[in-house]
């Protein structure tokens, strides 16, 4: 039966898997974000730019306010990554069966599951990490095609900032393999890449560099909440038993003496990656893009280790196994189960991202019950959190268009002069600066009375009379997260 399976079977199911329940959870608050980005399309943003947003627009004029719609492209991404894991076993070497544990290696890893089931920038920096590795490898068999290198990781830098790890992992891997003797013949490739930063940049210096403070406080978070060592222990949650074993054994191999030269250069590369995210301390999910190539390694190895196996039985079995406990963990990896078994098993505290997915419709509901016990008439809803912003613009209560000084909010509602607002996620103390009369009104509240840091639960307050314009604190009141 094992042998039946290939890598496009094992990709094709987890399509399947993907597209057969993508649809059956609600909106995480980062989707609501790209849809309302959808709606103000500009160049780039603050911290991400066209694809995602133009996806997001693209799904929603489709689909219309549809989760499966906004995640149809992801789980495709998804799909593609597992196969260009399949494929790097293959351009590395390996076998039909190393080339199916690299796949099942990657559908079954957490990080890939849950970033396919969720629109974002992560299922496409993924696929971008992963494409440019399958272009890196095809560099030790035939002339290096860099200008497709160069538009691979550009577009990845268009999607998410975070390839330029990649980058600096394939300049590291270039410098330590022969393939430098031929780096002249890269600058083509690498005049390419500057190209796709340069609208960017350009976007962000007339905007005073919003990545950089959002990059800022990102980092700082992240500290707050991880170690350094952590972010190495953390692959074993992202990537899964199985997933960080191969990415460890290929990591070995291809260090050993004898090793190929792609074999070392990918072992090159993802320990610079390594040592770049463990240098600024970044998310820990970072490191776990340049997984799929170095589990293409670590496949090959442990496939030859299987086949040593005499009995087939043995084999299938350790498979199997593999399979099972994959099940286990990727059952609370996104919100698959019904919401009262979510509870008792708490399985939010194994996953805390559960969170960030709730009933924004309701949320909203909330807010607007708090508005009309406020007396506001007309009075703009002012918020911290770009995802409250986002499901006010979307879910129709009643309410105004959201002001907020989050992420892009910052730009598309500055210069809002309110007279009154109902201000959300903000202490009295700051409020009582901007307004004569602040009045607590209710505390919105999620499901299971869960605190996601950034939308529940949050005090409503009926702020009066402005001291000042707001527009005077909006600078001090910026949170980009």
């Amino acid at each position: 039966m094992i042998a039946a399976f290939t890598a496009r079977t094992v990709a094709l199911i987890f399509l399947a898997i993907h597209l057969l329940t993508i649809g059956i959870y609600p909106f995480h608050r980062d989707e609501l974000y790209l849809i309302v980005s959808g709606r103000h399309l500009g160049w780039p943003g603050v911290n991400h730019t066209t694809p995602a947003v133009l996806l997001a627009r693209a799904a929603e004029l489709l689909g219309g306010l549809s989760p499966f719609a906004q995640r149809v492209p992801d789980a495709l991404c998804g799909f593609a990554v597992i196969l260009l894991a399949g494929a790097s076993a293959k351009r590395l070497g390996g076998g039909r069966g190393a080339q199916l544990l690299a796949a099942l290696a990657v559908a079954t890893g957490p990080i890939f599951f849950f970033s396919s089931g969720v629109h974002g920038t992560n299922a496409p920096d993924q696929l971008c990490w992963a494409l440019a590795g399958y272009v890196f490898l095809g560099c030790f068999e035939a002339r290096p095609r860099w200008v497709l290198l160069g538009v691979v990781l550009g577009v990845g830098f268009l999607v998410k900032a975070t390839i330029l790890f990649s980058a600096a992992g394939l300049v590291v891997a270039v410098l330590a393999t022969p393939l430098r003797r031929r780096l002249t013949t890269a600058v083509p490739g690498a005049l390419v890449f500057l190209l796709f930063l340069l609208p960017t940049a350009t976007w962000q210096q007339l905007h005073g560099w919003p990545l950089l403070t959002f990059i800022a406080s990102s980092n700082a978070a992240v500290r707050a909440r991880t170690s350094t060592i952590a972010i190495v222990f953390d692959q074993l949650r992202l990537l899964g038993p199985a997933g960080l074993a191969l990415t460890a054994i290929g990591v070995a191999t291809g260090l050993q003496k004898g090793a190929s030269q792609a074999g070392r250069a990918t072992s090159v590369f993802f320990v610079a990656v390594l040592v770049a995210v463990l240098g600024v301390h970044g998310k820990p999910y970072y490191l776990s893009a340049a997984a799929p190539l170095m589990i293409a390694v670590g496949s090959i190895k442990c496939a030859d280790c299987l086949s040593s196996l005499r009995r087939q039985v043995a084999r299938t079995s350790l498979v199997f196994a593999w399979l099972l406990s994959s099940i286990l963990i990727l059952a609370g990896t996104l919100p698959l189960l019904p919401l009262a078994l979510q509870e008792r098993l708490q399985i939010h505290k194994l996953n805390p991202e559960l969170i960030q997915f709730a009933d924004w419709d309701a949320h909203v509901a909330q807010i607007a019950t708090a508005y009309r016990q406020s007396g506001l008439d007309g009075a703009p809803v002012l918020t911290d959190s770009y995802g409250t912003a986002s499901a006010i613009d979307l879910f129709d209560h009643g309410l105004p268009q959201a002001v907020s000084p989050g992420n892009d909010f910052f730009f598309w509602t500055a210069g809002a002069r309110p007279e009154a607002v109902l201000a959300l996620g903000y202490p009295p103390e700051l409020l009582a600066q901007l307004f004569e009369e602040v009045t607590y009104v209710a505390t919105i509240r999620g499901a299971g009375n869960h605190d996601n840091r950034f939308d529940f639960p949050r005090a409503a307050y009926a702020c009066r009379r402005p001291k000042r314009p707001l527009a005077e604190l909006w600078l001090a009141m910026r949170r980009f997260d």
